[in-house]
């Protein structure tokens, strides 16, 4: 069971099966390779909501850098299985980016507000989903 439902709406259609839709990636495409195995990791349609949420990449902005080693979309599953099973940084899965690489994106995430402002307008989707008011009263 996804933890975030997606809207039709916001899902973008992918451009082939087993294809997902990437900003953080040169061609526009996820380069993870890595098996969907964990209860943690996200759907295609989870990811489709959360990607856009997500800062978009120094390189792609025009700021320069290079594009990552990892895509974002490891790296978030990463921070959902450690968030999911504990935070027990040394047994991090080795299919997932090193333990470093994660905690360095988490920590510029939360430095930058973009986890908060992630949660935020998550909570409220998920509110209106419901029924209720975006935002608690």
């Amino acid at each position: 069971m996804p933890f975030y439902p997606a809207p039709v709406r916001d899902v973008q259609p992918a451009a082939g099966p087993g294809v997902v839709a990437c900003r953080c990636c040169p061609v526009g495409v996820s380069r993870s390779r890595r098996a969907r195995g964990y209860p943690s990791d996200m759907s295609e349609a989870e990811w489709a909501v959360c990607e856009p949420l997500l800062p978009t990449p120094a390189w792609r902005a025009g700021r320069g850098g290079r594009p990552a080693s990892w895509c974002m979309r490891d790296v978030a599953d990463a921070i959902r299985y450690l968030t999911h099973s504990g935070p027990v940084w040394r047994a991090l899965p080795a299919d997932f980016p090193p333990a470093g690489t994660v905690y360095w994106w988490l920590d510029r995430w939360q430095a930058d507000g973009s986890a908060e402002r992630m949660h935020g307008d998550l909570r409220e989707r998920i509110r209106l989903a419901a029924g209720r008011t975006s935002a608690p009263r």
